[in-house]
């Protein structure tokens, strides 16, 4: 059983989940085969409709999970932060309050949160800031990282999204001890350059981000693959509190019909995964690194994996914070699992013999915050569409201190990157 609580909050915290926890059982069901290990996942599904979380309820993985580990309400929240936040029933919160105790109380060893979610919407950004305040009050000592979502100025479906995101950003510094992020734009470029989507869905986006969540975080049911991992993300990622936004990236891509003509060797696939057009996070200019976690699976052998990166250090495209020395392969944590990676049975991507997934702490995340920044300033400077904040029982200078915060941390990184 995980040592940790899975939060998915929101459609796109749903779907993210939804492959994730597919994989999680293919892999149980290949290890045992005649059931007779149960597979018990410890997840909630946080909505404040009912149309994602039915989704789950009606697919292959209904039966896996209690009837408590779903908790939806019985409105929209309209897009808009300042609903889901300050505008959510009581009833509503207690319910998330009791699940969480109660889903807490079944797991041993309990380390932490994982929490799902995008801060483009309403109820990813604002239910999501509301609950880890409330993980901040009840359970001061576990850690919490979210694998969130980001918007892009190119590819936009909400008008305040600038306001949704600074906003939840803010109350994520405080509280997450790390903050993977995903920007729209990058799963975009990802489907349509790299698995030749005509026209992605939020569906393949989401299961495309659910399937390298898996293979970076591993068997999220196996407490024996995940035991650490937060911590270990901690310790080799995050140096100072006010840097903690993490990127995420993978190799290869393979869609199906090319599944057995691109068997990439070690080399190719840790070229491609230090290359933005790997990453999730959109950037158009490098950064400099300042921690970077590699995780091989499959067939690799330890001296070509080191022989790979010892060659990505020496590159001059990849440069490494003052901090550090570059060139040294020291600047690298690595791990290979030998295990064979999974793909979704129905998703888009192919089974490989090897992968590898990389999280890192770029300053080049920061491009994507200034994009956002740069939206949320237009629109305040004529107090565009505040009102509705205000309306759902937001103070009118809370956007103003959620934006000041997240200046400080976009100065922070870029001092950085000046080094």
């Amino acid at each position: 059983m995980s040592e940790l609580l899975c939060l998915h909050i929101g459609q796109a915290g749903i779907q993210m989940g939804s492959a994730l926890h597919e994989l999680s059982l293919q892999a149980h069901q290949a290890s045992f085969p005649t059931n007779i290990k149960p597979y018990t996942p410890q997840a909630l599904f946080i909505d404040l409709d009912n149309d994602f979380i039915n989704q789950i309820k009606s697919s292959s993985l209904s039966p896996y999970f209690p009837s408590t580990s779903f908790i939806n309400g019985n409105k929209d929240t309209g897009s808009l932060y300042a609903r889901g936040h300050y505008n959510l029933d009581q009833s509503f919160r207690d319910h998330i309050s009791d699940s969480l105790q109660k889903s807490i109380e079944k797991i041993d060893n309990f380390q932490g949160f994982l929490m799902f979610h995008s801060t483009c919407g309403g109820t990813g950004s604002g239910c999501g800031a509301y609950l880890l305040e409330s993980l901040n009050q009840y359970y001061p000592n576990k850690d919490i990282i979210t694998f969130s979502i980001y918007p892009s100025p190119n590819i936009s479906h909400c008008i305040v999204e600038s306001y949704n995101t600074i906003s939840c950003t803010a109350v994520m510094m405080e509280y997450a001890n790390a903050i993977i992020t995903i920007n729209i734009e990058g799963v975009y470029n990802i489907c349509t350059e790299k698995l030749e989507f005509d026209m992605p869905t939020y569906y393949d986006v989401n299961k495309i981000i659910g399937q390298c969540i898996y293979a970076c975080i591993g068997d999220i049911n196996d407490c024996g693959c995940c035991r650490g991992i937060l911590s270990e993300i901690k310790r080799s990622l995050v140096f100072d509190e006010n840097l903690k936004l993490l990127m995420m990236s993978f190799s290869p891509f393979v869609s199906k019909e090319k599944q057995f003509r691109d068997q990439l060797l070690v080399k190719d696939i840790t070229d491609e995964v230090f290359s933005p057009g790997s990453c999730f996070t959109k950037f158009d200019e490098y950064g400099k690194y300042f921690g970077c976690r590699v995780g091989y699976r499959g067939d690799v052998v330890e001296k070509e994996a080191l022989m790979a990166l010892e060659s990505i250090c020496k590159k001059k495209t990849v440069k490494f914070a003052n901090c550090f020395l570059d060139g040294d392969i020291e600047n690298v944590y690595y791990k290979i699992c030998h295990k064979k990676p999974l793909a979704l049975m129905n998703g888009p991507c192919a089974n490989t013999i090897r992968d590898v997934c990389m999280l890192s702490n770029n300053t080049a995340v920061v491009d994507m915050l200034r994009k956002t920044c740069y939206k949320f300033d237009k629109m305040e400077r004529i107090d565009a569409y505040s009102f509705w904040y205000v309306g759902e029982g937001m103070d009118l200078g809370e956007l103003p201190l959620a934006r000041e915060s997240v200046e400080q941390m976009v100065d922070e990184y870029e001092s950085l990157n000046r080094l």
